[in-house]
């Protein structure tokens, strides 16, 4: 466990979620939830691996496949809608996409005539991304990047829970950003009605019920954010908020059989009635 909250600094935290393989704490003055790295087994090279693309999540990554074969899916329209966003909100130029996967948003980005880079610590993903679509990725952490290397967009899309310091990737992303800049972060929603239900689940049958837990607060996750503490975040940072939304993942990227997507698709539909979206979405302005 840390000894303060990445967000509020408070020292005030406890074990939520006793979990078979991980504890999740949660700032119990801020509300933020993240894995006790200390539980954690693998390092987060070994965890993205070519089987956490190919194998572990294969339906959440059969973008490439998707694009390919011109099918345009509810994960790619979405890209291509942040990509659209950004552009009315005055984005052009040099785009740098972190955790950029297989590359499918980096090939959106360059056919609205953006200028795409990556940035991914898997092997797998630099070589996938620059053997298939002759994009430049650099495979190192965000704050590793040469302090001269500028970018007009920073765009981060299903990556910032997956860091191990919120803190430093978006310190890096502000100082990798021209004046004016715009840095687009989805992230998941730690208040999201799936969120509460995993909490109400584990909590009422005193942690003897651990899936539905596992399942939204799983070992890939590092941090679950609320929305202020992402307005927390990127004010510190003095980074203008210029658009929030929320959003539900598309039901074909869930692992799962038609049972579990059926009960997803209801309670994304509740979800939407309620605005606890299991999605938020974050473009902000670097002032």
């Amino acid at each position: 466990m840390k000894q303060n909250c990445d967000v509020c600094k408070s020292k005030n935290q406890k074990v939520d979620f006793s979990l078979k393989d991980y504890n999740v704490i949660k700032c119990e003055n801020c509300g933020l939830r993240y894995i006790d790295q200390d539980s954690l087994k693998l390092k987060p090279e070994q965890l993205y691996s070519q089987d956490y693309f190919t194998k572990q999540h294969i339906q959440f990554f059969s973008d490439y496949n998707d694009i390919m074969s011109n099918k345009m899916t509810k994960k790619l329209q979405n890209f291509r809608k942040r990509l659209i966003r950004l552009k009315e909100l005055g984005a052009k130029g040099r785009l740098l996409d972190v955790g950029c996967g297989q590359g499918t948003f980096l090939y959106l980005a360059k056919k609205e005539n953006f200028k795409p880079f990556g940035c991914d610590i898997s092997e797998y993903s630099k070589t996938f991304v620059e053997e298939k679509f002759n994009i430049p990725v650099y495979n190192m952490e965000l704050y590793r990047l040469p302090k001269n290397k500028k970018f007009d967009v920073v765009t981060m899309l299903d990556f910032f829970e997956h860091t191990t310091d919120p803190n430093a990737v978006l310190d890096a992303a502000k100082n990798l950003l021209n004046k004016n800049g715009l840095l687009l972060i989805q992230t998941p929603n730690g208040k999201s009605l799936l969120h509460n239900l995993a909490n109400l689940i584990y909590k009422l049958s005193f942690g003897l019920i651990k899936n539905p837990t596992k399942e939204v607060f799983h070992m890939y996750h590092n941090y679950h954010f609320t929305k202020r503490n992402m307005e927390q975040l990127l004010k510190e940072r003095s980074f203008e908020i210029l658009d929030y939304k929320q959003d539900s993942l598309p039901i074909h990227t869930v692992e799962g059989n038609f049972v579990k997507k059926g009960l997803l698709a209801l309670l994304y539909f509740i979800s939407a009635l309620i605005n606890k979206q299991i999605d938020m979405v974050f473009i902000a302005k670097k002032i």
